[in-house]
């Protein structure tokens, strides 16, 4: 019963998508297409402005939000250039207590436009006692430009992935900067589908990433259009990438390189057509097999699972616990 729902859900999806996300008249050039991340100079720190807001999310399948749940709106201006104006300035939401030692920053999938989704994951870090920073991606949430579905843009073209992504990675290496010097003794990342690659990305790049969790992981963008027909149908301008392209995009798939952290959790989505299950075995495989957890939905229904927000909450407690105890002075 599940496998053929689920696959309908995903089916439906890609229906969907594929009617909002198609190319748009002339497409605009990034500024700067970086050919390797690993020959990047990231920044050190970003300065966020923070604003009270209300959550934007209610009950989840973890459960009631918790009582007087604190919300901030942030913004600061990106230290990558961008074609699109709205682009120019990063956006995103907190949550979990300012003055926390532990921090997250979660990254949502491609085409999110709001941030319930996200901030039911958040719930189960914050819960934890670990401040969440939930970065609004390049053509994403209130970022998209006018008159576009959130977060089409990114994807109309190989060169414009690649700017997003570094775009996103740039704020991302801002925003640890920026919680370091804040005090955070643990800085973290988790990504949901796209931001799994993001996430990912962060985890080869830095070693002071000290954990990623990663759920739907998409480990290459462009061996999902190559082997899935649900992601050829939404990016079907994509489907036949030059020797070139296909060689960008490798570079900046995560499932290639090596990750700086032995801190890792998959969580994997057993009946996925977006991204096949197989694909995302296969990045586990790479990394080593690091500890995993399985379920029997698709790309979407994952995010209502119950026990998805538990396997969650038990994995930001065991880092908790695990960076805590490394933390205590050993008896003399």
């Amino acid at each position: 019963m599940w496998k053929p729902l689920a696959h309908s859900i995903d089916w439906l999806l890609s229906m969907t998508l594929s009617r909002f996300v198609r190319p748009r008249g002339e497409l605009p050039r990034p500024n700067v297409v970086p050919r390797d991340p690993a020959e990047v100079t990231w920044p050190d720190a970003v300065e966020p402005r923070f604003e009270p807001a209300k959550s934007p999310a209610g009950k989840s399948p973890g459960g009631q939000p918790p009582i007087d749940e604190k919300c901030w709106d942030f913004s600061f201006a990106s230290p990558v250039d961008s074609p699109w104006e709205e682009c120019r300035t990063a956006r995103g939401l907190a949550l979990g207590p300012p003055d926390a030692k532990r921090a997250v920053i979660l990254l949502h999938g491609a085409y999110e436009d709001k941030y319930v989704h996200p901030v039911w994951m958040a719930r189960a870090f914050t819960q934890q006692g670990y401040r969440v920073l939930i970065p609004a991606g390049p053509c994403h949430l209130e970022r998209a430009p006018q008159g576009v579905f959130s977060g089409s843009p990114m994807f109309w073209s190989t060169d414009l992935f690649v700017a997003a992504l570094y775009q996103w990675l740039a704020e991302v290496r801002g925003l640890i900067g920026f919680l370091r010097r804040e005090g955070a003794t643990q800085v973290g990342v988790f990504g949901n589908s796209l931001g799994s690659l993001v996430a990912g990305l962060a985890a080869t790049l830095w070693s002071d990433v000290d954990f990623a969790a990663l759920l739907s992981p998409v480990g290459s963008h462009a061996d999902a259009i190559r082997h899935s027909r649900v992601a050829a149908r939404i990016w079907p301008w994509m489907r036949d990438l030059s020797a070139d392209q296909t060689a960008l995009l490798d570079r900046w798939a995560p499932c290639r390189r090596r990750p700086l952290t032995d801190r890792l959790g998959f969580f994997i989505t057993a009946y996925d057509n977006l991204q096949p299950t197989w694909l995302q075995e296969e990045w586990w495989q790479a990394w080593g097999q690091p500890p995993r957890w399985d379920y029997p939905h698709a790309h979407l229904s994952a995010h209502y699972s119950k026990d998805f927000y538990r396997d969650l909450a038990k994995f930001a407690a065991d880092t908790a616990a695990r960076t805590d105890h490394l933390a205590k002075p050993e008896a003399t």
